[in-house]
């Protein structure tokens, strides 16, 4: 069977022709101008949360970190960081993605990737600088706790000095660390054991009343808490280099 064309649109091709490549103009304006926004919107999306996560990163480096309590709080606002970085994203939408031909319109995509890139590194350092707060934190409490029982040194409580002392010294042992905070926690080790078995020297020499072993042990003693107090030296070392490390993480980021 023989297809018939409607009159009106055999008399009227040329018009329908005009009109049709009208609506085919006017789509492709649409999709042009709707392109440039959604660009620009990309654009300014990634320098936005650039910008953002910066505004935070400052504000937690800005942060003292001289007594405990300051890198405790300095430690919490390091952790927060992680969440903006994870809202980092350059998806490019699906109707926009041929467009990569284009140079610079790729080159967009380029600089948001090198942009997500560099703040990932920097989230990578700051965690690694959040562990070493945490391992530095869970050491003071281990020392801070042994200390705390020489309030009342009297022989009667010489027994229980050395035990405070021996169970910092298997608590610093089962500490997990990572590799920065190690030398740390080996100073720390060594440091603990020597007043460990410095109090052992002296509570042996008291109850054989062997005077001269016992002054021998005081010294002893003394001695091994001078050696203790170094274990602000080794730590304050460390913490300056595992700062440097996050100060050179930001440059490359931001």
């Amino acid at each position: 069977m023989k297809l018939t064309v409607h009159p009106f649109l055999a008399a009227h091709k040329r018009i329908i022709f005009i009109v049709g490549i009208g609506i085919a103009a006017l789509a492709i304006g649409l999709y042009v101008v709707w392109s440039v926004t959604i660009w620009g919107g990309y654009v300014s999306s990634y320098e936005g949360w650039k910008k953002d996560a910066r505004q935070v990163v400052d504000q937690a480096l800005a942060l003292p970190s001289t007594s405990r309590e300051e890198r405790v709080r300095k430690l919490e606002a390091l952790k927060n960081i992680s969440d903006r970085v994870e809202k980092a994203t350059c998806d490019v939408h699906i109707l926009l993605r041929w467009q990569d031909v284009f140079g610079n319109l790729k080159q967009h995509e380029v600089t948001c990737q090198k942009h997500v890139e560099a703040l990932r590194e920097f989230m990578a350092a700051a965690k690694k600088f959040s562990f070493y707060l945490e391992n530095e934190q869970k050491l003071a409490m281990i020392v801070s706790a042994a200390i705390g029982t020489q309030e009342k040194l009297v022989d009667t409580s010489w027994a229980a000095q050395l035990a405070a002392w021996q169970k910092a010294m298997q608590d610093i042992d089962g500490l997990s660390a990572i590799a920065e905070f190690r030398p740390v926690k080996q100073a720390a080790l060594q440091g603990v054991k020597g007043v460990s078995d410095s109090w052992q020297a002296v509570l042996a020499a008291h109850e054989a009343k062997d005077k001269a072993k016992y002054i021998q042990a005081q010294a002893q003693l003394a001695g091994a808490y001078a050696t203790l107090s170094t274990l602000k030296t080794v730590s304050s070392q460390q913490f300056g280099q595992e700062v440097a490390s996050l100060q050179k993480a930001y440059a490359a980021a931001f």
